[in-house]
């Protein structure tokens, strides 16, 4: 091999890492090889540490080299840069973008600033990037990455096994995903996101309303707005949410719009402040809420006689919620707080003070009648005495004789 050879073979191993520092210290160097043109422009400069620049000039000049083959090829005319494999016309003239780079096998860079790198990548709208095996990035701005992913939509993002973008602003990421509503993401393994705004996320979840999200195992949120969580969660009416356990093989589904609906066989809590919540276990079918006297302070005494006045004050009316046909029973949150100030405003009433006010109304009551049964014993007592006394009377007194 010549020196002029191992020359341009040590700078071909090197151009991958050229930067555009070189050009500012390119008058420190000292130059082991050039080559000009008969104007004495330098197209080709080797420094004696190994940097090198490789001139062109944009819009002038054909394409170096065609067809299949192994090179690393720098075309001026595009400003673009190759290295690697092709078994065919990935790096002819027609499949070059401007400002593009392509490295690996069968690599295209066909739109203007994009980038391929991989096995069978492709890069084919401008500012794209497709990397790794058999990926395609068709839309503008798109990314697509791993294997076999496609990004076709505006600045979409597929990135994994198969993962498919397709609208705009789509992102998908995982296996066989897809994300086909725009501004979408679907991510997990065989998850759709095919509504606007929409987000599936865990294991063949979809999302196919607008803005809805689905999460977690064969869970569907079809209505707009609507959230699926847990596991065969199926959201159908509008602005619905669903949560749904593992423990049953059957769907947990919200009907009507605006509706909440959740499985868990294992129970429910709700905790509102330290050692303050509500449960729901399992199996019971009502509330056990925080009721504990170490949960408890400032403890006072009430006067039940008291209360019960109060009650008697208090309207106890039957009544409708605002647009609903449910009818009620019990008193306004209004009248509630006025009678006892209790709860945490006038219109509303806690079920905790409805039912110790209830319960002490029941406990004076009891000893109303505790009281009104000793006082009612006490007078059996006496008129029992009374009886008795009356009888000893008579029996004492002479019998008269009935008149001849």
């Amino acid at each position: 091999m010549t020196r002029i050879a191992r020359i341009i073979a040590a700078a071909s191993l090197s151009l991958m890492f050229a930067t555009t520092a070189l050009a500012s210290s390119a008058a420190a160097q000292t130059q082991l090889f050039e080559v000009e043109k008969s104007d004495a422009t330098k197209l080709l400069q080797v420094g004696d540490d190994a940097g090198f620049v490789v001139r062109g000039t944009l819009g002038a000049g054909g394409i170096p080299a065609a067809g299949s083959g192994v090179r690393l090829m720098w075309y001026p005319g595009k400003s673009a840069f190759r290295a690697g494999r092709v078994d065919a016309a990935q790096w002819d003239d027609g499949n070059i973008g401007q400002w593009s780079a392509a490295f690996g096998q069968n690599t295209t860079a066909s739109g203007t600033h994009s980038l391929a790198a991989g096995g069978d990548a492709e890069a084919t709208a401008d500012r794209s990037v497709a990397m790794g095996g058999g990926t395609t990035a068709s839309g503008q701005f798109s990314l697509a990455m791993g294997q076999v992913s496609v990004a076709s939509g505006f600045a979409s993002t597929a990135i994994g096994e198969r993962a498919t973008a397709s609208n705009r602003a789509a992102t998908a990421l995982g296996g066989s995903t897809t994300a086909s509503g725009m501004n979408s993401t679907a991510m997990g393994v065989r998850t759709i996101a095919s509504g606007d705004a929409s987000t599936a996320m865990g294991f063949e979840t979809q999302a196919s309303g607008v803005s809805s999200t689905a999460m977690g195992a064969v869970s569907t949120a079809a209505g707009i707005g609507s959230v699926a969580m847990g596991t065969r969660a199926v959201a159908q009416g509008a602005g619905s949410f669903v949560f749904a356990d593992r423990s049953s093989t059957t769907e947990s589904v919200t009907a009507f719009d605006n509706q909440f609906v959740v499985r868990a066989h294992g129970g429910i809590g709700f905790n509102s402040g330290t050692n303050i919540g509500c449960d729901l276990p399992a199996g019971v079918g009502a509330w056990a809420c925080t009721s504990s006297r170490l949960a408890k302070e400032g403890f006072e005494d009430m006067d039940g006689e008291a209360v019960l006045a109060k009650l008697a004050s208090i309207p106890i009316q039957r009544w409708s919620y605002l647009g609903t046909r449910s009818a009620h029973v019990g008193p306004t949150a209004e009248d509630f707080h006025a009678a006892f100030g209790l709860g945490e405003g006038p219109t509303t009433i806690t079920t905790v003070d409805a039912d110790g006010i209830a319960l002490l109304g029941v406990q004076t009551l009891e000893r109303r009648t505790a009281e009104l049964r000793a006082e009612n014993a006490k007078l059996r007592a006496d008129l029992a005495t009374l009886r008795t006394e009356l009888t000893a009377l008579k029996d004492r007194l002479p019998v008269s004789q009935p008149q001849p």
